[in-house]
């Protein structure tokens, strides 16, 4: 399953929150969402207002940590048997995804971000190298070129010890 917003028709990504820790990258999406609640069918979009009085969509990706590749994770806070906070929202664990099928993918995030998903060792120059290659001839800006190239150069798991 590809994470990719503009195939599911959401129009802009409002802002991206970064853990210093570097374990977690959140993106929120805004538009004008439907969402269909598969139990009974009913369509409800998200409440949660934005600068722009549009609902958000939270999408956490997960750096470090593959769960289950793409799905729902749940943020709860307990005061005794009360529940006052839960917060639920999509997620991407890409040490889970196919680095390979990103790589070669449409999506030039999914391309930058699939050095962060599993590659067979073999294969880790390679995909470094096809990123790099795909990323430089890019249809987008050159500042946005720049910091794709850069994740990948930064996240790519290349040990250099056991290189001849």
């Amino acid at each position: 399953m590809f994470l990719n917003a503009r195939r599911l028709g959401f129009p802009a990504v409002d802002h991206m929150a970064f853990n210093p820790a570097g374990d977690l990258l959140v993106l929120c999406f805004w538009g004008p969402l439907e969402l269909r609640d598969t139990e009974t069918g009913a369509v409800r979009g998200p409440s949660v207002p934005v600068k722009h009085d549009l609902p958000v969509l939270p999408i956490g990706l997960y750096l470090r940590v593959g769960l289950d590749g793409v799905g729902i994770d749940v943020y709860e806070e307990h005061f005794w048997d009360l529940r006052p906070v839960r917060f639920e929202y999509l997620y991407a664990g890409l040490p889970a995804l196919d680095g390979v099928e990103y790589v070669e993918g449409d999506n030039w995030l999914g391309v930058a971000l699939s050095a962060l998903m599993r590659v067979p060792e073999e294969r880790q120059v390679w995909l470094g190298a096809e990123a790099l290659r795909r990323i430089s001839a890019a249809p987008l800006t050159e500042q946005h070129r720049y910091l794709l190239g850069e994740c990948v150069q930064n996240y790519l798991p290349l040990d250099f010890a056991n290189w001849d």
